[in-house]
């Protein structure tokens, strides 16, 4: 069988131009918008927690970045006593506390070597159903 010439180059498109191509975008990421520096970020989840301030939940995730340096009122993760914690940072003067979230003691660090700060948290993300138990 003899097939005809055809004038029609087979990498030509052919017909309209779908109408959803108005409509797309990039995909969205959470990471364009929590990251700013992925080599030096990285994701905590809560186990426990006994904070009533914040609202925090078992299985909220922090974002955490080790290269933000950390300033009067961040909240960071530190590791004391052999776990890892989220505390508030106080600065005053030269001296450096850790404050809890909630009710409870502020404890001095300036110059203990034992307590070490692994990083900013600079997101907590939470599921929207933790909020409705507590809207109840």
């Amino acid at each position: 069988m003899i097939k005809p010439p055809s004038n029609k180059n087979p990498n030509d498109a052919t017909g309209f131009v779908s109408p959803t191509q108005d409509y797309l975008e990039t995909r969205l990421s959470i990471d364009d918008y929590v990251i700013k520096n992925p080599n030096a970020t990285y994701f905590g989840i809560i186990k426990q927690t006994n904070d009533d301030v914040f609202e925090l939940h078992c299985g909220d995730v922090l974002v955490i970045e080790r290269s933000r340096r950390p300033m009067h009122d961040n909240l960071v993760l530190v590791f004391a006593e052999g776990e890892f914690r989220m505390k508030k940072l106080r600065i005053i003067i030269d001296r450096v506390y850790l404050a809890p979230l909630g009710a409870g003691k502020v404890i001095d660090i300036t110059g203990q070597e034992d307590t070490v700060i692994h990083g900013v948290v600079t997101y907590i993300i939470q599921k929207a159903e933790n909020f409705c138990n507590v809207l109840r």
